[in-house]
This record gives structure tokens, sequence and C-alpha cells, in this order.
């Protein structure tokens, strides 16, 4: 989500002036795409009939002061699949300092 701080700092980084011409290319779909990104946001996020999903509280907080959102917006955290991820479990080997990595003998 951009706020308009963020499209300030943002538009300071792609000045085309500032920059050689082999990078104008980039910095022309970076500004295009930024501007697109804001225009969107600005017509989705300010809509109360949209019910919106958040990764994150920090990201619920920031939509309710920069849109105005408070209603509608659920904090859906990211799963964790505990049969791959087991931070109390053994690691399937365990390196000394005397030893490398298997490709590196």
């Amino acid at each position: 989500m951009w706020s308009s701080r963020a499209s300030g700092e943002c538009c300071n980084e792609v000045r085309l002036s500032r920059n050689p011409l082999k990078t104008w290319p980039q910095l022309i779909h970076r500004r295009i795409y930024y501007r697109l990104i804001q225009f969107l946001e600005g017509r989705v996020y300010p809509r109360p009939d949209r019910p919106l999903a958040v990764v994150s509280r920090k990201v619920a907080t920031d939509l309710s002061h920069y849109y105005g959102r408070a209603d509608r917006v659920r904090v859906v955290y990211g799963g964790l699949d505990l049969s791959r991820f087991n931070p109390n479990g053994a690691l399937p080997f365990v390196l000394t300092r005397a030893q490398s990595w298997p490709w590196q003998k």
C-alpha cells in the first residue's frame, strides 16, 4: 500500500534527468506502475462495500488511517505447515566449524 509520502519518495528516485539514458525505460515503467497502483488503491480501498483481507494488523491500521476503513477488514495470517517447519526438531545435518558444505569438498 502506497501513501502519498511514499509516492513522493518514489518520484524523487525516478527523475530522468538524474539517471543515465539507458535506465530511462525502466524508470518510466516504474513511474507508470506506481501511478497505476496508487490509482487502483484509491478506487478499491475506500469502498465500504468491498470486504478486504489483509496479512497483518499493521496493514489493517494503515487502511484505517489512509482510507478510513475499519469495517469489513479481516486479518488473515499466513498458515504454517508444521510437518515441514519445526523449530524444535533436529536439522537434517549440523555443520561444525571443522566441516564444510557437501558441495565444497
